[in-house]
């Protein structure tokens, strides 16, 4: 369990930095962090748009291609967006094809739409057929 007190005193500190400090070589490491423990504490808006950040301002980070799949995966899984999570899929798929993060783009652009009994019941075939 994360103290959303000390999660928002984190952010803070994170995205200040940032702001501040925005060539600095941890600049996007610590937007990352910011990302992650807001996405933890549910606050979903606020971590897209740190994800959005490393990926305009830092296309060379570490965690680049991380990030722009968790705009996907937040806006598909939290924000209710799927349209939006669809080009952010597709992206991914078209920057970095040979990826995992390709394979679960294309896994969840074919579950769009999908009842929870149908992605279990395609689960259960699938895995009868192995």
């Amino acid at each position: 369990q994360i103290n959303d007190t000390i999660a928002e005193k984190a952010i803070k500190v994170y995205s200040d930095y940032a702001l501040y400090f925005p060539n600095d070589t941890v600049t996007p490491d610590y937007l990352f962090k910011a990302g992650e423990i807001s996405t933890a504490t549910q606050q979903y808006p606020q971590a897209l748009i740190f994800y959005q950040n490393i990926t305009k301002k830092y296309p060379d980070f570490k965690y680049v291609k991380e990030s722009l799949y968790l705009q996907g995966f937040l806006l598909d899984n939290f924000l209710n967006d799927d349209a939006a999570a669809k080009i952010i899929y597709e992206q991914v798929i078209a920057k970095y094809p040979d990826t995992n993060y390709a394979s679960d783009a294309k896994a969840a652009i074919s579950n769009f739409g999908k009842t929870d009994e149908q992605l279990i019941k395609e689960f259960k075939e699938k895995n009868e057929k192995k």
